[in-house]
């Protein structure tokens, strides 16, 4: 985990293996996060935040979105899809 750039996109330091990494940016399937000039984005994001930093998180990719990021499952490593977490506790809205 890199950064989190708001509620719903994230940028990621990503081990392909056979010593491969790449810097990616990703926005999350199927959800859409208030902007961050608003108080509810704001605490989307430091919610993603609080849920992501500091651990190892597996990515299911689906395609290339139209702005160049990766459209994308986060999976914590104890198991926890971060996509829905954010939809269930009101801090996005589907998409």
């Amino acid at each position: 985990m890199e950064r989190v750039i708001d509620g719903d996109t994230v940028v990621l330091f990503v081990d392909l293996g056979f010593n491969v990494h790449l810097r990616e940016k990703f926005r999350l399937a199927g959800i859409n996060a208030p902007e961050l000039r608003t108080a509810e984005g704001k605490d989307s994001k430091q919610a993603l935040e609080n849920l992501i930093l500091g651990k190892d998180i597996y990515v299911r990719v689906y395609k290339k979105g139209k702005y160049g990021r990766w459209i994308a499952e986060l999976i914590t490593e104890d198991g926890l899809n971060v996509n829905c977490w954010l939809l269930e506790n009101g801090y996005a809205v589907e998409y």
